[in-house]
């Protein structure tokens, strides 16, 4: 599978590929991505651009594997090189990590619904290679060595009526130490805390819920449609030992409402208009923010 996206002062594209071995119940595959980037807009004065690489092996197995559910075991070993300048300030940091993640994944097809789950235990290394971000990094974050993470998502989509349903999730993720930014959990985006911006903030620790009420309807027109209304709210702890004062945490929550619309020929269209609610997260973690977003997603499955 190829996977590819272009904006404004981004370019990103992956590659994977997995294949079957001692038939079709053990799988064997690998993904590369680059991202490449520069920061526009408010912050081009900062001169902020860098890279990213990430290369993928991994060996999953279905331990289940049935019309009403699965159970999905996965080892991945990852690699990830990134660098990051700040002309501004004449900065750079230029890491790697290498990563071995064990993963348990499932679904569970019941008469009321679908239940899902994910549990990923992450072992990885950081090393800094130039000695400038290594030292910066030793007096302040501590994120340089050995680090431990577990992730957790848990979903379920209930059938309220031939027409409606109520979709629950919540994923959260804990760490043993402050980690780099490339482990860390986000908050904010289309498919996160939906009023926020993506990316809008990011910690060692934190989690994020979401609570969908989805009704199908009727139009005049081709194709399935879907009414969506919703309320997100998510936090993050920036370190898990910290280092500064100031503030650590922030709490995002948003609210909105959405309209999704499926196509023949696997063609798929989503619109969503969300609102911040709750009290403002600190301007130190989260700034900049639009007070309403819409989100517009065109899909299209090959």
């Amino acid at each position: 599978m190829v996977n590819g996206l272009t904006s404004s002062g981004l370019s990103y594209g992956r590659v994977d590929y997995q294949f079957p071995l001692a038939g079709q119940a053990t799988l064997l595959g690998g993904a590369a991505s680059y991202l490449d980037y520069k920061l526009q807009n408010d912050f081009s004065n900062l001169g902020a651009h860098g890279n990213a690489s990430e290369a993928d092996l991994w060996l999953s197995h279905f331990f289940v594997r049935s019309v009403n559910g699965s159970l999905i075991g996965r080892l991945t070993v990852n690699q990830k090189n990134l660098d990051d300048n700040i002309d501004s300030n004449q900065s750079n940091k230029n890491r790697r990590t290498n990563n071995v993640i064990v993963e348990l994944s499932g679904d569970r097809l019941d008469s009321h619904g679908i239940s899902n789950m994910r549990l990923a235990l992450t072992s990885g290394e950081l090393k800094f290679r130039n000695e400038a971000a290594n030292l910066l990094d030793t007096e302040n974050t501590k994120t340089a060595g050995h680090f431990f993470k577990s992730t957790l998502s848990l979903a379920r989509l209930q059938r309220l009526t031939n027409s409606s349903a109520l979709y629950l999730s919540i994923t959260g993720q804990l760490a043993n130490k402050n980690l780099d930014s490339s482990e860390q959990f986000v908050l904010g985006g289309f498919n996160n805390i939906r009023a926020y911006e993506s990316g809008a903030a990011a910690g060692t620790e934190g989690y994020a819920a979401t609570v969908e009420l989805r009704q199908n309807f009727s139009l005049p027109a081709p194709g399935t449609w879907q009414g969506i209304a919703f309320i997100d709210s998510g936090r993050v702890q920036l370190y898990k030992n910290a280092f500064a004062s100031g503030e650590n945490s922030a709490t995002l929550s948003g609210v909105g409402i959405g309209l999704n619309w499926s196509g023949g020929q696997g063609w798929n269209l989503s619109s969503i208009l969300a609102k911040k609610i709750g009290s403002s997260p600190p301007a130190s973690i989260v700034s900049n923010q639009k007070r309403a977003l819409f989100w517009l997603q065109l899909n299209k499955q090959f």
